[in-house]
């Protein structure tokens, strides 16, 4: 039991280090730390991009990026309002500086002239979506010259324009729209965020579609928060307090409240380090008694050995005196 507790806390020790590693890089930073940073944040947060962001029956901002920055925000002694609006809208205010923060920017270098990115958060894939029975598709090669449905403003729609995939593109204003409206008949493919396809497939009951062909990286190095360009303090806060929500698993926990059903997160790494903990404990334990039996195996030989050789000694003498 020892062993266990000393390797588990050992383990969590090493998770704390890294969690604070952003932490220690701000502290060294003396411009850094005489700027007065505000504890009232305004973030913004998009109107229907379910379940990462959404506006839920009572009007107020909901879903998983929503619920990440208010345990990052909560962690690091942050108050936040939050405003929910269209994409363009909440990135246009961003870009004004009329709000501090949006929880849900995937990263790329033209996004990167006007926001500062923290480590992403959550990485994701652009899938293909197609009605069961049509065609189906392999590679990206083959979406050449088809009729699409994207997402408005979204990396997908960056990613076609941009790779000259085709120039069939039917734009929406969601994914909820592109899904209906591919499995209403319309179009040849919709392709969307794969975690948001899938759950709003699966919510809405759309049966006769099936994803197709091979996830598609548009999405960068993932989703993180973005602040406006320049604003350290902010930047450097909260990537400190998303150290510390993953350390502390409840970044896992949120992930599988909004994803669980159609992507588990599996096993953390903090429950790795639990494992690892408990093999390596019941490994040693193994080895001690291992070590023990042997040291006792041959004690007990040596022993015999003497015994015998005592006991053949005394016959000697005896069969001499005889």
């Amino acid at each position: 039991m020892i062993t266990l507790v000393t390797q588990y806390s050992f383990a969590y020790k090493v998770a704390l280090i890294f969690s604070f590693l952003p932490f220690l890089a701000f502290a060294d930073n003396p411009d850094i730390q005489e700027k007065n940073l505000s504890k009232q944040l305004i973030v913004g947060s998009e109107l229907d991009y379910f379940p990462f962001a959404m506006q839920n029956k009572k009007g107020e901002a909901d879903g998983f990026s929503v619920e990440l920055f208010k345990a990052v925000a909560q962690v690091m002694g942050f108050e936040v309002k939050f405003r929910v609006g269209p994409w363009n809208e909440v990135r246009r205010a961003l870009e004004n500086g009329e709000i501090d923060a949006l929880p849900l920017v995937s990263y790329s270098e033209e996004r990167e002239k006007v926001f500062d990115f923290t480590t992403p958060h959550t990485v994701s894939y652009a899938a293909i979506f197609v009605r069961k029975g049509k065609e189906t598709i392999h590679s990206e090669e083959e979406l050449q010259g088809k009729k699409i449905i994207v997402m408005q403003g979204d990396a997908t729609h960056d990613y076609l324009v941009e790779q000259h995939i085709t120039q069939h593109i039917h734009l929406v204003k969601t994914v909820t729209d592109a899904l209906r409206l591919l499995a209403s008949g319309q179009e040849d493919f919709a392709l969307v965020p794969r975690l948001v396809g899938l759950i709003t497939a699966k919510e809405l009951n759309l049966t006769n579609l099936e994803m197709t062909g091979p996830k598609i990286n548009v999405y960068g190095r993932g989703y993180g928060f973005a602040v406006t360009e320049g604003n350290a303090v902010l930047h450097a806060h909260l990537n400190q307090g998303l150290s510390i929500v993953k350390a502390s698993g409840q970044y896992d926990e949120i992930y599988d409240k909004w994803f669980g059903i159609v992507d588990p997160r599996g096993i953390s790494m903090e429950t790795i380090y639990q494992y690892a903990a408990i093999v390596l404990s019941v490994f040693l334990v193994i080895l001690s008694v291992a070590f023990l039996w042997s040291w006792s195996l041959r004690r007990e030989i040596k022993q015999r050995k003497l015994a015998k050789e005592s006991l053949q000694e005394t016959n000697h003498e005896l069969q001499k005196a005889k």
